[in-house]
């Protein structure tokens, strides 16, 4: 060894394989962050709240004195039978039982809004 030559460090080689594991434990930890926010800051609106209307009409197709219907239905997204639970109601379930079972729920909320015959329906 001579004295005046500088000594060779060991050169570092980089790692490829580091970027996609960084990428995926950045993509992970967003999903794990957006559930918890999720069920951390859901809200679920109690049964049978009384509402208070507010505001004024800009139409005068509606009139001030007259009696008027109003019909609510949240159909969901079709999957609400009798023993339908939401997941995040507190139940087991999240998605259908069959297409036969979304049709039939379908057809049962748009023939309960007929047979009521609302002057306003909100369908949701």
């Amino acid at each position: 060894m001579y004295v005046n030559q500088p000594i060779r460090e060991k050169k570092k080689k980089f790692r490829w394989w580091k970027i996609p594991l960084v990428l995926i434990a950045v993509i992970l930890a967003v999903a794990i962050i957006y559930v918890a926010y999720v069920l951390i800051s859901y809200n679920c609106i109690d049964d049978n709240t009384e509402l208070t209307p507010q505001g004024t009409a800009k139409s005068a197709a509606v009139k001030v004195g007259s009696e008027y219907t109003a019909l609510t239905y949240n159909v969901g997204f079709g999957a609400y039978t009798l023993d339908f639970t939401f997941f995040m109601d507190g139940g087991k379930s999240s998605w259908a039982a069959s297409k036969e079972s979304v049709i039939n729920c379908i057809d049962g909320a748009a023939g309960v809004i007929k047979e009521h015959k609302a002057d306003f329906a909100m369908i949701r």
